[in-house]
């Protein structure tokens, strides 16, 4: 140790000046130790800590000196860490000049923080190997006369790098010919615009002004395309909600719909439409139910009526069409008393495979033979309290 070592400096022959060592060694760590405040007061707690170790070499076994080494590295540790924390946050997004800035931020307070130094290496070729593969795309894409989608690869790789002359070089060579695309781009949007593509047009502006941040004709025309598709949508979602509010709930449905083809993120338009389907889908089951308890009371016009509405709100109903079909009567047919058995059997059958309403087709034949026939009116109504329960009404 430095003090065995300062004894032995102060050897004479068998003696030691014990006295003169430790005075020594007391006026270096003193020295060190305040070294150390001073830089304490001034916050520089990378440089605080280095004195206070030095101290802590010259008597290892000192306490307070051991207590204010730990107590600046916790604040030094403090300091640092979210800076390290930031900076990997950006590295995970890929957003490496500026974890690399980060990293170095945390190392300007502590130049020996073995994290943030491997960080910033790490950070540091990625984006090496970022910026390269943006530079190599755009070249070739430049090449190939693809002016715009060149340009978006050269300007992401020159946020990367801004300085790089071979970069720069690229850029040069890229304007000479991205004016005649960005015209090109700008004539699409405007088709568009006068088409009542908003969307459509929004992108081409939003292309043409991100190959030229400064081109003021793509920043008008994205602000013209955006309040020209607000109005036309606003229009669009009024004339929903008055066929909403008068009850035509499937129109309202549709027209909905045609917003959201305008502006697929509006949200009034998704949640109305939301909102109109449920209200469609109740109205058509309630009509559904009324034609059922109608037809379960023999009220066969009452169920008719409600029937052909609920298929005229929804031309798909299963359940109202079930119903239509099953009501019409066949035309008046004699039958001889043979035939009005084999019918009666035959519903029989049918109503044992469960194919009610087949059933009920074969027992109404036989009514219209025999109109007193108990057994088959008796069987009509106890197929009809069976097919009440199977038939979905919603």
């Amino acid at each position: 140790s430095l003090y065995s070592h300062k004894l032995a400096t102060y050897d004479k022959g068998d003696q030691f000046d014990h006295r003169a060592a430790e005075g020594f060694i007391k006026d270096k760590k003193d020295g060190l130790w305040l070294k150390g405040e001073r830089y304490m007061d001034e916050g520089s707690f990378y440089l605080a800590l280095k004195e206070y170790r030095g101290a802590l070499a010259y008597d290892p076994d000192d306490a307070t000196m051991q207590s204010k080494a730990a107590a600046v590295e916790k604040l030094l540790s403090a300091k640092v860490a979210p800076f390290i924390e930031d900076a990997a946050q950006n590295e995970e997004k890929e957003k490496f000049p500026e974890a690399v800035a980060s990293y170095e931020e945390a190392l300007k307070y502590d130049p020996e923080n073995y994290e943030a130094a491997n960080g910033k290496s790490r950070a540091m070729a990625a984006l090496d190997n970022k910026f390269r593969r943006l530079f190599l795309k755009g070249k070739e894409l430049l090449q190939n006369e693809d002016y715009l989608n060149a340009a978006e690869k050269l300007k992401a790789a020159q946020k990367l790098k801004p300085a790089d002359a071979a970069l720069g070089l690229e850029m040069s060579k890229l304007w000479d010919g991205l004016r005649g695309s960005i015209a090109l781009k700008l004539k699409e949007a405007d088709r568009a615009v006068k088409a009542g593509r908003y969307a459509d047009a929004i992108a081409a502006y939003e292309e043409a002004h991100a190959a030229d941040d400064k081109n003021k004709e793509a920043y008008e025309g994205i602000q013209n395309a955006k309040r020209l598709m607000g109005e036309e949508v606003s229009r669009r979602i009024s004339v929903a909600d008055d066929a909403f509010h008068q009850g035509r709930y499937n129109q309202a449905y549709s027209l909905y719909g045609d917003v959201l083809a305008i502006d697929k993120n509006n949200k009034t338009a998704k949640k109305m439409q939301g909102e109109s389907r449920r209200k469609f889908d109740d109205s058509v089951a309630s009509l559904v139910k009324k034609g059922v308890d109608a037809y379960n009371n023999g009220d066969n016009d009452e169920a008719d009526r409600n029937f052909k509405k609920a298929v005229s709100i929804d031309a798909g109903n299963a359940t109202a069409k079930r119903y239509l079909s099953m009501m019409e009567k066949p035309k008046p047919r004699k039958y001889t008393n043979r035939d009005t058995e084999k019918l009666y059997l035959h519903g029989i059958e049918l109503y044992t495979e469960g194919r009610y309403v087949d059933a009920i087709k074969q027992w109404e034949m036989v009514l219209q033979s025999d109109p007193k026939n108990e057994k088959a009116a008796l069987n009509i109504q106890k197929a009809k309290r069976k097919l009440e329960g199977v038939m979905d009404v919603k």
